[in-house]
Order: structure tokens, then sequence, then C-alpha cells
């Protein structure tokens, strides 16, 4: 076997060789259909082949296409769209299966009920105990530890020193005190019992010298296997010193440092790993970046107790370089499912609050959000030298961080996982477990592993990804130059830009750094001068926010390749006004991902609001007899607590109503054959009724149902228990107040650069249309008034006079309109 050795580029071209991964929460499967269908491949071969499915092998395989009732050999191309929905959902469900029970179980427990339970991980094998590693004399306990724990402990060769040392430390000439040549252990045991009681001696003793000839004789003649491999341990000394002298790791394409490698001293709060590693990566600018690290470190909780972390893991890993590239390669992958990196949030959380000699099994679902978001907001700084100033040789943040914001989302993501949490233990309880308990003797409560990574899962796969994996990338692998990365379009979190900066006019005037400023009733502004007065049609440039975003960041958590690039405002009704025609004029035509964001209020529930929106990736059509879009969409809400509703499959006539925009021309129309009973509005999910999702033509009102066949169960915004037009009394829609409504165009360049343009091309090709409609051919008009085609008393005269005597009207104008 080949082993190609590489860093994180060749990590990432080998992941974008793979195809979509069933286990993966942000899988495309519409990106795979349309990779299938372009194939002549067999159906058999493509499941197996990496760079389609990736995951499913022969056993699956076989499965998967026996349940879906499939052919082997049916070629891609020939494969419709509701056989490869099959396909998918039972690869995920056989593969997830896998994944938690351990085990390839095939067989359905509806049809065998005997599987029931089989491959699931007993407690038995989890409390099992774990081995303790041997300590060979390879690296030996000490002398004065082991006579601690008793004289008999220590070797006849150690005792016979032992006493030696007692007797000429203390000046001791009783030779009856020098035992024989001959004596037995026992004896010599007493002897030194003895003596240490008579003197009370307590005195450091050197550790014996045992050759690796003694310490292999002294392994065959226990009887162990010479396969068995013994661990050295170190203590806490020994560590510290050998890490003083052990090179620093060498990132790959950097220049190297002038030679000299971070000292760690013992001790709790005298070493700042996170400072040293940062200086020896910028050792050229060593003075000036530790500065800016401890400028964006002030205020943050958790930085003492990352650092007391990553502290443990240098000691730990000592002797064993190569234990550490595996730790540093483990967390700088933050995907789902990454026990490495759970780990060390685990440790991170348990040195925070003094558990320092063990890790919990369960930590408080606080502490884990705030870790990842102050880790996060970390992690922003360090790649941005514009967000700091220095004045008189004081290097501070230009903007002031908004505490009140981050506590929002903090309690939000809080929420959530609580949320999550509680309904796996009920789940655990439904099934025979112990019921819910979470709660800490504070009051506040707890969570398990499992069950964080289950919400990492349902909500926010990329949370590790865009935290404590970009964090480790960022402090052993630094960019070359961070100043670029303000311009970097895949920052951690995107800046808010204006529809008008893609205007060219408005594109000219600003400067490189400068965007249009925008004021966000949800995620604030977007330019560093708050206190300038601003107005909606002001498009002076200026320079663009530095801070951190708690807000858009949530999103990049969702799924960072759909919000993790650039963010354009289309609609906003506070600057664009709240009309049904403007929102029309400013969205129809755009052909890419968006995000609408409404924020809402409610009479039943005074002083409180509610964040929650949609994402759609199709394009925004109007006057639809049906629903449009694609499956790759979703409902949301941000705050108070962040939920994600999925879109479900569609079954036969079942779901697929992800969202219409219908307005009154339809409605109003005399023609049957064009006439509909779809509600006007914007509308996701549900029917042409009830949408899931709906917002009145007049932009003042919305309502939220909990459920439907097109996305996930579960209410956004308030309870469903307060919808006025609802008649039974356990309503399960709620009507609301919009405050702010605002949509988004999200993606990369090119995916941005091409909604625009569909959307300029759709209203040059509206004008054009409105400017025929406006031009009317002069002489077929008065034609046809004449006539009488057109009603109208102008020519009722000429009726009138007809037929007397010289009294014709009729003349040149009459032939021309007759055609003569």
């Amino acid at each position: 076997m080949t082993v190609q050795h590489g860093d994180l580029p060749l990590y990432s071209a080998k992941k974008a060789a793979l195809g979509e991964d069933p286990l993966r929460s942000d899988a495309n499967p519409s990106l795979l259909y349309e990779k299938v269908v372009k194939s002549k491949k067999s159906t058999g071969q493509l499941i197996m082949d990496q760079s389609y499915f990736s995951g499913p092998g022969n056993i699956y395989r076989a499965e998967i296409l026996f349940l879906d009732g499939v052919y082997p050999t049916t070629p891609g191309v020939d494969l419709d769209r509701a056989s490869f929905d099959r396909i998918w959902d039972a690869s995920v469900k056989l593969l997830r299966r896998g994944y938690y029970t351990g085990s390839i179980l095939t067989v359905d427990e509806e049809l065998d009920p005997s599987v029931a339970g089989k491959g699931e991980r007993s407690q038995k094998d989890e409390n099992k105990k774990q081995h303790v590693p041997f300590i060979s004399h390879c690296a030996p306990v000490s002398i004065q530890q082991r006579l601690e724990q008793g004289a008999e402990k220590l070797s006849i060769a150690e005792l016979r020193s032992v006493i030696a040392q007692i007797i000429e430390s203390n000046g001791y000439n009783d030779k009856v005190l020098i035992p024989p040549k001959n004596a037995k252990k026992s004896s010599l045991v007493e002897l030194l019992n003895g003596l240490r009681a008579r003197q009370n001696t307590n005195m450091t003793l050197p550790p014996p010298s045992v050759s690796a000839q003694e310490a292999a004789r002294e392994k065959a003649k226990s009887g162990e296997n010479r396969a068995v491999e013994h661990v050295a341990e170190l203590s806490s000394e020994q560590a510290i010193k050998a890490i003083s002298v052990t090179p620093s790791l060498a990132v790959p394409g950097k220049k190297k440092s002038s030679g000299q490698t971070p000292e760690i001293k013992s001790g709790k709060s005298d070493v700042n790993v996170i400072e040293l590693v940062w200086k020896h990566a910028h050792s050229q600018e060593c003075s000036h970046k530790c500065k800016q690290l401890e400028a964006a470190s002030t205020g943050l909780k958790y930085t003492d107790a990352v650092n007391i972390a990553l502290r443990q893991k240098f000691l730990h890993t000592a002797l064993c370089p190569s234990d550490f590239i595996e730790f540093l390669s483990n967390t700088c992958t933050g995907a789902y499912g990454n026990k490495t990196t759970l780990e060390f949030i685990w440790e991170i959380c348990c040195f925070f609050d003094g558990s320092t000699n063990k890790v919990r099994d369960k930590i408080l679902a606080r502490d884990v959000i705030q870790l990842c978001i102050e880790v996060s907001e970390l992690v922003h700084y360090m790649m941005f030298d514009d967000a700091f100033e220095s004045k008189d040789g004081v290097v501070a943040m230009k903007e002031p961080r908004n505490d009140n914001r981050v506590k929002s989302v903090i309690q939000s993501l809080t929420n959530s996982l609580l949320e999550c949490s509680r309904s796996c233990q009920q789940q655990d309880f439904e099934y025979g477990g112990n019921g819910p308990n979470t709660t800490s003797a504070g009051g506040e409560e707890l969570v398990a592993k499992r069950e964080f990574m289950e919400w990492q899962r349902r909500v926010v796969p990329d949370l590790l990804n865009n935290s404590v994996a970009q964090f480790m990338q960022n402090l052993f692998f630094p960019s070359v130059d961070n100043s670029q990365l303000s311009r970097n379009p895949n920052r951690l979190v995107p800046i808010l830009h204006s529809s008008k900066e893609l205007m060219p006019r408005t594109a000219a005037k600003l400067k490189e750094g400068e965007v249009v400023p925008m004021k966000s009733t949800v995620f604030g502004l977007n330019h560093a001068n708050p206190s300038a007065e601003q107005t909606s049609t002001d498009t002076a440039g200026r320079a663009a926010s530095t801070m951190f975003n708690s807000e858009v960041f949530v999103f990049t958590t969702i799924s960072r390749s759909k919000f993790g690039n650039k963010w354009y405002r289309v609609y906003s009704g506070t600057d664009d006004g709240w009309t049904f025609n403007q929102l029309e004029h400013s969205i129809i035509g755009y052909q890419g991902p968006t995000l609408t964001v409404i924020q809402a209020s409610c009479k039943h529930h005074p002083g409180e609001s509610v964040t929650f929106g949609a994402y759609t990736a199709s394009k925004w059509e109007k006057n639809k007899k049906d629903f449009f879009g694609s499956s790759d969409c979703f409902l949301f809400q941000l705050k108070p607590t962040l939920k994600v509703l999925k879109s479900l499959p569609k079954i036969g006539t079942r779901g697929g109503h992800y969202m219409y925009f219908h307005s009154n021309i339809n409605v109003v129309s005399n023609n049957l054959a064009k006439k509909d009973e779809m509600s006007e509005g914007l509308g996701f999910g549900g029917t042409i009724k009830n949408p899931r999702l709906f917002v009145d033509r007049s932009l003042e009102e919305c309502r939220v149902a909990s459920h439907c066949t097109t996305f996930e169960e579960g209410y956004i915004a308030f309870p469903p228990s307060n919808d006025p037009m609802s008649f039974s009394s356990t309503s399960t829609s709620s009507t609301m107040h919009i405050d702010s409504l605002e949509i988004y165009a999200v993606g990369d360049n090119d995916t941005i650069q091409r909604g625009f343009q569909a959307l300029n091309q759709y209203r040059d090709i509206a004008d054009a249309n409105l400017r025929n409609a406006r031009t009317v051919d002069k002489a077929a008009f008065m034609g046809d008034l004449r006539n009488g085609v057109i009603e109208s008393k102008a020519f009722a005269h000429r009726g009138q006079v007809d037929g007397r005597a010289n009294g014709s009207l009729k003349g040149k104008e009459d032939d021309k309109a007759n055609g003569l």
C-alpha cells in the first residue's frame, strides 16, 4: 500500500473528489442525480463509485437495490427521479443505521422482528474496564514514590542502597546497623523501617539505573509476550523538559523562524501556549501580532481554558510528536462526528469550571455553546489585521464588541441544544432508558456528547468546522498575509452588501474595502462608522465593518457552503418601501439562492419578537398556478431558539410545495381559465389555500403553521394558539405582525453574478413589453372609434346629418378607415 503524505491542500483535493455522502446532513442529492443521469454506467457500479455515492460498498449496494426494486444493470441515464430518490433514501437509512449500531444491519425490523436490538452497543461493553498500561523499567517509578508505599516495594539492591545513604548522611558508625551480605529481604525491610522511624527521614532518592537487558529479562520472566508494547510515562517535570528541547512543528511552505523554540514552564497560569505558538508562527512581526491577539482575547472567558487544554496536549505527547500531529489533523477537520474535536471541547469546558482531574460525561449546555462562539470570534479577529488600530503603541480593536447581540445568539443556540437534548432523552426513555436527567447542581441543564452530536447533525453541521477546527488551522497553520483576508471572499463571517454596489456607477465610486452603508434590523450595520448620518439613498462608500456578526455566523454553522461567501441585500421593507409591487420589482427574476428574513411580533406576547424565514435556491417566479422551487430549501427560526426545518422527500402528490409568489392578477380575472384560488402573497410549503409560511400582499401580517407535507414538523415563531382565522380550539397556526422583512442573495461570486444578470434580463424584457403596450396605432384606433368598436359619442352627429341634402360628412378619412 502506498501512503501519500501531505497537508490541508492535499486533504481538500481528496475530499473534493468524493461524491455525496449519505451520512452528511449537507449532502446534495439533486446535484448527485444530475451526475447519475449523465452516466452510462450501471446503477450498481454508480452506487459503489466513491465519486458518486461516498460510503456504500458491495453489501450496501445489493441491499439498497433490493429494497428499492431497481435492477443492478440499469444504466444511470435510464434512472428516473423517483427511483433515484428511493435509492438515496435507502442509502441514508441503512448507512445511518449502521453508524449508530456499529454493525451492517440490512434486514428491516418490521419484516423480521428477531433482529430488533441486534448490533446495538450493550451497556456491558460500554462499562468494560479500560486497559491500564504497564509502566515498565524503561520509565520507572522513582524509589521515593515506591518507598512511600512501603519498603517492601524495593528490591534487595535498592534496600541496601537506601540504608547505606541514610547511615552515611547521618554519620552513624554503629556496625550493627550495617546489614550482612546474606541478609534476607525481610530483615532489610525491618532495618530500613527502623531507621526511617528513628530519623524521620524524608530524603530525595535517585532513580535506579536499570538496563534495557534487565528490563527485557524481567518482561520475559513475567511471561509476557514480546509483542506487548509497554508505555513509558513521564512525570510533568520530565515532559516539560522534553518539550523545551523538542523542535517546533514546521509548517509546509512557510519560512522557518530564527531557531528559537518556545519554552513551556510548569504551573497553571504562567505559560500561554496560544501566544507562544502564535509568536513562533509570526516571528518577523511577533510583537505586533501578539498585541493583536491580546486585544482580541480581552473579554473572552474561555481563552485560559483553551490554553490549559492545549498545554495538557503538549505535555501528554511530549515524547511522541506523531500523536500531536494526529491530534492536529483531527481537530483541523471539524466535520460532523469528529470525536477528537468533541473530546477536546469537553476537556476545555471541564478546565473552565475547574474539573481538571476528570472529564465528565455531561457538561453545561451554555458552556459548550459559549466556547464555540468565543473561539469563532477569536478566529475572526485573528484573520483580520484591519480590525485593529494602534495609538501610542497600544493596539486596540477599531470597533467595540456588541456583547448584547452575542449573548442573544448564545441563548438561542443553547435553547436549541437543550430542546434537542430533551428530545433524545425522551426517545431513550420510551425505549427503556432512565428518562430525562439534565439538571446540574446550579440549576442549569447538562448535555451529553451523544446529544450534542445529534443536535449538530440536525441543526448546525458546520459549527465545529467554523469554530474549533478553524481556530486550530489559523493557530498552527496561519495564512502568509492576514491582511489579504479582509478582501477574501471565503472569510469566516461574510460582510453584508447592498445590491446597489453591483450598479456600474456606484461600483466606480467605491474604493477598495468600502461598502454602500446600510442598516439591518436583524443583522445590524455593515459599515464601521455608525455615528455618521445615513439616508436610504446614500451611496457614498464607507469602510466595511470588521465586527464579528454573530447572527450571520449562525447561518454559516448551518451550511458554510451556502452562507459563507457573499451576502447582498435585494429587498428591505424599511428602505425600499412596504408595497408588494416593490417587492415584486426587487426580487422577481432573480435566479439563485436567497434568504428571506422576517422579524415579527404578536399581540398575545407583548414585548417579544421572533426572527424566522426561509432559504430557497431556485428562480423567483410569479403568478404560476402551482408551487415552484427545489428540495434544496428549508425553513428556519433564528431567535429566540434556533430551528431548522428541512424539506421532506416528495412522495407522489405529497410534498414538493416549496414556494410561490402570487399577485392579485389571476384572482380578479374574469377569465375562468386563468382564475385560481391561490392566496395572494408570498408562501412556502403547505397547500394553495393554507401555506406553511405565508406573507400577505399588504406585507403587514404573516401566518405560520406547525406542520405540512413539504417541511419537517415543528412550529417556528410563536406557538400555534392565536390564529383568529381558525375555528378550532387547538389551532395549528399563528398570525403575527411583520416588523421587518428583508431578502438577501447568498452564494459565491459566480452565483451572485448569474443571479443578478438574470434579474436584469427579466427587467429589460418587462420594460420592453410595457413600452410596446403603450405604443398605439393612431389610424386603427380612430377607425375603431368611428365604427363603434370603442363606444363613444364623439361621432354620433354623423349619423344624424347623414342622408340629408348636401349633408354627407364622409370624406377621405372614412375612405382610409375603410381601406379605400
